[in-house]
């Protein structure tokens, strides 16, 4: 059966790199926060629904309501219509696994800018092995939502920057990842480190082990370079660090991303130039 929802990939990756990026800690917001966007589409003839592209809208949260900014999401409307005049907005999405009590209140603020939502549920807790697309849309009715089937959908750009994706995928996991696991690695090598450290000042404190003068001496040493703040302050820096960390090296990838399509867009105009020349 022919579905009346066709989806690109382009929009289930840019929802994955918000999952992702939420997730790894590389935005401001914390790591369980909701995960919440819109999509951009359009609406064909004989009512079939294509949901081309998805981005990230900020939001407020209270008692654990959350609620779309208007103004960050009419911005992104807008720019988003500069670049595809006929796109508009279709719907939002959400990263769970379950449908909550609040995403009816969502689509209902949604009708503001789409007489008929439709409502994008991310699943992101995937059983191992599983082969089905972890995503389910629904649309609401006056009894509550209920989904609906939909298709993948994709042009041959789209196919060829996701097998140039996957061809380039190291070990499972982006830049952003092997980044980050190095930092983890580092800072858990730091604690056992410092941890012997402890241990050995304990003893010595307890007259369980005779002072090395020296020793202390270099562990004085140590110390005196470390910055004089208060807890606070220092957990504000190392934030603040490994956020420009972070952003720089997402940045890089973004830029090695960019290139890559670029040349894949040569690539494509010269085959395309060759086959009109043949015609």
């Amino acid at each position: 059966m022919t579905s009346n929802i066709l989806i690109h990939p382009l929009a289930v990756v840019a929802m994955a790199d918000h999952f992702t990026r939420v997730n790894l800690g590389a935005t401001l917001l914390s790591a369980d926060s909701k995960i919440l966007g819109i999509l951009f589409g359009t609406r064909e003839e004989g009512g079939k629904l294509v949901i081309n592209d998805s981005i990230e809208v900020d939001y407020t949260e209270q008692s654990g309501k959350a609620k779309f900014s208007t103004a960050s999401l009419g911005s992104k409307r807008d720019l988003h219509k500069e670049v595809f005049p006929l796109q508009q907005v279709v719907g939002f999405y959400r990263c769970g696994d379950e449908v909550e009590s609040n995403d009816m209140q969502i689509n209902s603020d949604f009708t503001a800018y789409q007489t008929h939502p439709v409502f994008l549920l991310l699943n992101t807790n995937i059983a191992t092995g599983s082969k089905e697309m972890p995503m389910t849309i629904y649309e609401a009715t006056s009894t509550g939502f209920v989904e609906q089937s939909y298709e993948l959908q994709s042009s041959d750009s789209e196919r060829i920057a996701i097998e140039h994706v996957i061809k380039n995928k190291k070990d499972g996991a982006n830049a952003v990842a092997a980044h980050i696991f190095s930092l983890q690695e580092s800072v858990n090598s730091m604690n056992t480190r410092v941890g012997v450290l402890i241990d050995y000042l304990e003893k010595v404190e307890k007259n369980l082990v005779e002072p090395n003068p020296v020793l202390i001496k270099q562990i004085n040493n140590l110390l005196t370079q470390l910055p004089v703040e208060n807890g606070e302050g220092v957990e504000k820096q190392i934030k603040s660090e490994t956020n420009d960390s972070l952003n720089i090296d997402f940045l890089r990838t973004l830029v090695k991303s960019a290139a890559a399509l670029d040349e894949i867009s040569i690539m494509h105009n010269k085959s395309t130039e060759k086959k009109n020349k043949r015609i």
